[in-house]
C-alpha cells in the first residue's frame, strides 16, 4: 500500500493539486488518500473545461482511470490493510500486489501526458 501511496502522491504533484485542511494549505505529503483522490478528481474536472483536443482527451482518460483505480484500491484494500480490519490469504495478497503493480505501471504513463 505504501508503494501505491507514493504513486498517488506523485500523481497529485504532477497535476499540481492544491490541498487545504480547515482553510490552511496542506502539503501533498501530509494528505490522506481521500484528500488526494478528491484533489485529483477536482483537477480532472478542470481538464474537462479545457478546449477539445486529442491531448486533452488522452489526459482525461488516463487521469480518470488512475483516479478510479486509486479509489478502488483505497476502498477494497488500503483501509482494511492499514487499519488491520481484516487479513488476506496468500493468494489474495498476491492478487492485491498485482493490482498495485498495474496501478503503478499505469501511473508511469503520465510522463508523456499533459
Amino acid at each position: 500500500m505504501r508503494v501505491a501511496e507514493h504513486g498517488l502522491r506523485t500523481i497529485a504533484a504532477k497535476l499540481k493539486v492544491e490541498l487545504t485542511d480547515k482553510n490552511v494549505t496542506m502539503p501533498i505529503q501530509f494528505a490522506d488518500w481521500n484528500k488526494l483522490i478528491t484533489g485529483i478528481k477536482n483537477k480532472i474536472d478542470d481538464l474537462r473545461r479545457l478546449p477539445n483536443a486529442s491531448e486533452k482527451e488522452e489526459g482525461l482518460a488516463l487521469y480518470s482511470d488512475i483516479a478510479n483505480q486509486a479509489e478502488h484500491i483505497k476502498d477494497l484494500w488500503r483501509n482494511n490493510i492499514c487499519h488491520s480490519r481484516r487479513t488476506f490469504n496468500s493468494n489474495e495478497a498476491l492478487g492485491i500486489m498485482e493490482r498495485i503493480k498495474g496501478f503503478m505501471q499505469r501511473a508511469t504513463e503520465l510522463e508523456n501526458v499533459l
